[in-house]
C-alpha cells in the first residue's frame, strides 16, 4: 500500500482543486473533477520522471512528512490547473 500513497495523494488533492479552482473562474463542476483528477495524477508521473521535487532533495520513503506535502503540492497545482481548462471546455451554455 505504501507504494501507492504517492499517487492517492496527488489524485486527491487534485480532485480537491480542480473543481474549486474551475468554478472560481466561472467553468462546470464536472469539468473541474475530471480535469483535477487527470491533472493530479499527471503531474506526479511528469514530475516523478523528471525528477524534480519542491522541496528539494527528497526524503526517505513516501512516507515522510517532506514527501507528502510534495505529494499534495503536486497534485494540488496539477489539478488546480487542468481543472481550469477541463472546466472551461465543459462549461454549459445557458
Amino acid at each position: 500500500m505504501e507504494q501507492y500513497l504517492p499517487l492517492i495523494l496527488s489524485a486527491v488533492s487534485g480532485l480537491v482543486m480542480g473543481p474549486l479552482a474551475s468554478k472560481l473562474t466561472g467553468g462546470s463542476s464536472i469539468g473541474g473533477i475530471i480535469g483535477g483528477l487527470l491533472g493530479g495524477v499527471g503531474t506526479y508521473y511528469g514530475l516523478e520522471a523528471a525528477n524534480v521535487h519542491l522541496f528539494g532533495v527528497p526524503a526517505q520513503g513516501p512516507t515522510a512528512l517532506k514527501n507528502i506535502l510534495n505529494y499534495v503540492m503536486e497534485g494540488g497545482v496539477g489539478g488546480g490547473v487542468v481543472g481550469v481548462i477541463v472546466g472551461m471546455l465543459v462549461k454549459h451554455k445557458a
